[in-house]
């Protein structure tokens, strides 16, 4: 009984299929003929059969080992196999596809199997065949074998000869490009580059195009057969398109170099935020922080409250310690920014009237916490410009950069909060989310009488406690994307704005929310492919609780960094939210 054996290919591009034309690419230079079966396939070596015994007829299936493993790591073939193909070349110069397929792929004994074009007799040796692989324009489709592996030839053996580049090989340093860019200059430039065979005679400049574009342009020769493009593309439209080098050999040849597919995509800018509280963090949590980021190479953007400068439980040596780990932060490329809760001590520091109600969670906040769950905009103008003011002057006094990036506590923003930030020098908001409110604290509801005297409670109703909620300012989408407030509206951009900038917090934090929740707001931003504009997702974490959120905020960063540009996996970039305003407002 045969066996059926079932692998999933990818179906051969529509042009990388060899039209008759490209059946025989052969090069005839000055001494010598270089064939090649197709021209979008960058590698080749020959097969050598040799049959020691019983004659191996026409159809039969041979299989040899192969270290497909060391292509893999060598990035110079595809994962899965399913660009390896065998050819025949026929005595005319033309080739046959050969039914074929890989078997345990990315292995170091991977077996290539293919089925026999012509009989080869007793004891004689064939060496027509070839494997091709390093084509990166193939589609994915299923095919179906149907073999009995326990009935294959056994007396023969295959011989694979050395690897032979495409005569006009062509490689790119990146797949992902970067469009709408004007400070990543390194994601949004191709590098291109093309080797030429010595054979390959030809006496004119090589020129590169990018298919469905009006891009093009000439290569220039680095060294003997070797030319570079560097190609800005940080204008050009997102799509797929193929990059291709066309050349004319000097007796008339026209050559093509192997297609390479490029994806322009406007970026999505991914910032992770920390929001300091004011009070101490353990060194455990910061050498934490520190292992997270050095792992997916993230900039942080640090909301840092001041409050610590003037915080009667935190040490002086400890002040210093802190402010010189957040300062050795800033010089590795993370920023600094302001956050700032109400606490009573600060208020008071910075000369202002503290107010305690409303408040979401008194209950639980005392002491030097006092004041931090009531929201910022229950107070003015005038007395948040103050905070701020000598929020700056802490920065200063401490030998920290003057912040332009700001988040309130608990995200209680307001219109006067926002307009206070942009009389100060701030740029950029990141308080707005999606509608929300907060509350914890409960109060007892009195019941009273027809002449409205207070009723006697008793122990059973005050178990019914009502909740107090504070409500937010915000009711923003999750996919809203940076823009400048109204002057009458933070949720709107409708003319006239502030000359501020409101990057949401789309992403929320990680210690309201599980990795499924954050990963699904990245999916909500972003669902893979390509990106037609720029988008920006910020998510938050606390110190005080990065210990508890490690392991959800692994999860998310885990997801999301599959489609870093860093790795050509995708549009996304992890930045600071300094280093995407200068994006959005650059000219």
């Amino acid at each position: 009984m045969g066996l059926s054996v079932f692998f999933i290919f990818k179906n051969t591009f529509e042009n990388s299929k060899p039209s008759t034309e490209d059946t025989k690419p052969s090069i005839l230079g000055a001494s010598e003929t270089i064939p090649w079966w197709n021209s979008d396939y960058r590698y080749s070596r020959s097969i050598t059969i040799n049959n020691t015994d019983e004659t191996l007829t026409s159809n039969s299936w041979l299989n040899f080992e192969f270290d497909h493993k060391e292509l893999v790591s060598q990035n110079i073939a595809m994962e899965n196999g399913e660009d390896i193909q065998v050819v025949y070349k026929e005595e005319n110069d033309n080739y046959s596809i050969v039914e074929s397929f890989i078997d345990n792929p990315n292995t170091n004994e991977s077996k290539i199997y293919f089925q026999l074009i012509e009989t080869i007799p007793t004891t004689s040796t064939e060496s027509r065949y070839s494997l091709y692989y390093g084509n990166n324009l193939v589609e994915e489709s299923t095919k179906t074998y149907e073999m009995n592996p326990n009935n294959l030839p056994q007396n023969y053996n295959v011989k694979l000869g050395e690897e032979i580049k495409n005569p006009v090989f062509s490689a790119i340093n990146r797949k992902w490009i970067l469009t709408g860019t004007k400070n990543l200059q390194e994601y949004s430039t191709l590098v291109y580059e093309i080797e030429l065979n010595s054979a390959v005679p030809i006496n004119n400049q090589p020129q590169y195009a990018i298919e469905g574009t009006s891009i093009k342009g000439d290569l220039t020769n680095e060294k003997e057969n070797r030319y570079k493009a560097e190609i800005d593309l940080s204008k050009a439209e997102p799509g797929e398109y193929y990059i291709v080098t066309n050349i004319v050999t000097n007796n008339g040849k026209k050559l093509s170099s192997p297609k390479s597919k490029i994806i322009i995509s406007e970026p999505l800018f991914v910032v992770y935020s920390l929001d300091w509280e004011g009070y101490d963090s353990s060194d455990q949590t910061l050498k934490l922080i520190e292992e997270f980021t050095e792992k997916y190479q993230i900039p942080v953007t640090h909301f840092w409250n001041p409050r610590i400068y003037i915080a009667p439980e935190i040490a002086n040596n400890r002040v210093e310690f802190l402010t010189d780990w957040i300062k050795n932060r800033a010089s590795m490329g993370d920023e600094i920014g302001l956050h700032l809760h109400m606490n009573i001590d600060m208020l008071e520091a910075a000369g202002i009237e503290a107010k305690t109600s409303p408040n979401w969670d008194s209950d639980r906040y005392s002491g030097y916490r006092k004041g931090s769950d009531v929201p910022s905009y229950i107070y003015s103008y005038d007395e948040y410009r103050q905070l701020l003011e000598w929020s700056k002057e802490q920065f200063k006094t401490a030998g920290l950069k003057t912040p332009i990036s700001f988040r309130a506590g608990g995200w209680m923003a307001g219109l006067e909060i926002l307009k206070a930030l942009q009389d100060t020098g701030f740029k950029i908001d990141s308080s707005g989310r999606t509608k929300f409110s907060l509350g914890q604290n409960k109060y007892k509801e009195p019941e009273v009488d027809a002449s409205g005297n207070t009723l006697e409670i008793n122990e059973a109703e005050e178990l019914e406690q009502i909740e107090h909620l504070v409500e937010g300012r915000w009711n923003l989408a999750s996919t809203t994307k940076p823009y400048k407030p109204s002057i009458t509206d933070i949720n709107s951009s409708k003319a006239p704005t502030l000359d501020l900038w409101e990057f949401p917090n789309n992403g929320q934090d990680s210690w309201r929310l599980g990795a499924e929740e954050m990963i699904s707001l990245f999916k909500a931003n972003y669902s893979g492919g390509i990106l037609e504009e720029k988008q920006t997702l910020t998510y938050l974490s606390h110190p005080h609780a990065f210990q508890i959120d490690i392991q959800r905020v692994e999860l998310l960063y885990q997801n999301i960094d599959q489609y870093n540009i860093k790795e050509d996996g995708g549009p996304v970039i992890f930045v600071t939210l300094e280093d995407v305003y200068k994006e959005y407002t650059s000219n």
